[in-house]
């Protein structure tokens, strides 16, 4: 505590503070009384018991409102961790079971301490947030409080097969994501209708989950360059726009994708290996075409 505690100041007559790390409290109630008892001092002996009693007694009080002040969340226990961001990052280790790999996520500890997120030097908001396998077996579904970290930037989630449940719709609420890894999980359903509000995204791995939505119904961003959905249960053909990204990967292998692959842009850059294991795709890179439509 002494740590704490800077100086006691007088801010005005009618107001004397404990200035704290975190900020400060007003002890003028409790320093009035302590006030009284030096004036006491003149009156009757027979009141020096009383006395005592008030002086240690109003101690007590202000010892119970320094500590009071020092141990709650909001003044100072969290650190350099943002309220907000602390509130949400509990909310995604309850979802997920309190595992053993967020075993740093103490309750009221600074957040920008933990492992497996990272704060902004600058502004102290969590900006990453990556969980690779583990030895303690997580399980559970990925929250929307995910959502509630508005400064993430990165967000990489490999290796739980026994997360389960879809991809939160509340991803679409992070406009500086540039990064979004959910991999080898056992995530279900579609893909959420966000990736196209992603304007920063760049980099987008959904590979080896349970994912089964149509492919051509979906807007990319035009940001993306990175892009791996293989080893799902995506349907459907490949959109046109999909030739108009500035791809340097993509991987759409191992799906129930047919239909022609769109001609033109970075499309025919890839080998065959990018669609190969599709239910009917065809035209260059793959062989087939034609055969396929005689």
């Amino acid at each position: 505590m002494n740590n704490e505690i800077m100086h006691i100041h007088v801010q005005s007559a009618n107001c004397m503070c404990v200035k704290l790390a975190a900020g400060s409290i007003n002890i003028s109630p409790y320093y009035s009384i302590l006030s009284s008892q030096k004036q006491s001092k003149t009156k009757p002996n027979t009141m020096k018991t009383q006395h005592s009693f008030s002086r240690y007694f109003s101690l007590f009080l202000l010892f119970l409102a320094i500590t009071t002040t020092l141990v709650s969340p909001s003044h100072g226990a969290l650190g350099k961790c943002n309220p907000s961001d602390y509130k949400g990052l509990m909310n995604i280790k309850k979802s997920l079971h309190n595992p053993y790999e967020l075993t740093s996520w103490k309750p009221n500890t600074d957040c920008c301490e933990w492992y497996v997120v990272k704060c902004d030097i600058k502004t102290n908001r969590i900006k990453e947030f990556s969980l690779f396998q583990g030895v303690g077996g997580l399980s559970g579904q990925i929250s929307s409080s995910i959502g509630d970290l508005p400064y993430l930037e990165t967000i990489i989630f490999r290796s739980f097969k026994n997360v389960t449940g879809p991809i939160p719709q509340s991803v679409t609420k992070l406009k500086h994501l540039t990064m979004l890894e959910l991999s080898h999980l056992s995530l279900s359903g579609p893909v959420p209708n966000f990736l196209n509000q992603l304007t920063n995204l760049n980099y987008l791995d959904l590979s080896a989950n349970q994912l089964e939505f149509d492919l051509a119904k979906v807007k990319f961003p035009k940001s993306l360059t990175w892009l791996d959905l293989s080893d799902n249960k995506i349907f459907g053909t490949i959109p046109e726009e999909m030739k108009g990204l500035d791809l340097h990967m993509l991987n759409v292998s191992y799906n129930n994708l047919c239909g022609k692959i769109p001609y033109g842009g970075k499309m025919q850059s890839f080998q065959n290996t990018a669609y190969f294991h599709n239910k009917c795709l065809c035209g260059p890179p793959m062989t087939g075409c034609k055969k396929l439509n005689a």
